[in-house]
């Protein structure tokens, strides 16, 4: 239906203004995976080896702790009785979770691009053909 289109969206834009409104979230869910993301990539492929400890502790912090973020968000959520809300407000908790999807999805969506790029730009050894 159209007004449950309308209230994800408008939990999407409440969740991501909240996000953009705090530069320490900024930095944590945005920047930080990103960077994190970089120096796995950028420091391991120096050499013609697939494996370096880089890629295996850089990279996985990189997405735990977009991870954590979202976890702090839904304790946020109940401390602030945000489902509550929405929900006596007309959203389903279909609609809810829906929009708590999307908006965290749009969060991870820049580490996620992230990762080819590197991969590319490094000429990380897996990118780069047979040899």
């Amino acid at each position: 239906h159209r007004s449950t289109l309308r209230g994800i969206l408008a939990l999407v834009k409440v969740r991501l203004w909240c996000l953009v409104g705090s530069r320490p979230r900024i930095y944590q869910q945005l920047i930080l995976p990103v960077l994190l993301l970089f120096f796995s990539i950028g420091l391991g492929s120096d050499s013609d080896k697939v494996e370096t400890p880089y890629e295996a502790i850089y990279a996985p912090a990189a997405f735990s702790v977009l991870t954590i973020g979202f976890a702090v968000q839904m304790l946020k959520d109940q401390e602030s009785k945000c489902k509550f809300v929405s929900l006596s407000q007309g959203l389903s908790v279909q609609g809810f979770w829906a929009g708590t999807f999307l908006a965290d999805y749009l969060v991870t969506l820049p580490a996620v691009v992230a990762v080819p790029i590197f991969l590319v730009m490094a000429k990380h050894p897996g990118f780069s053909g047979p040899t």
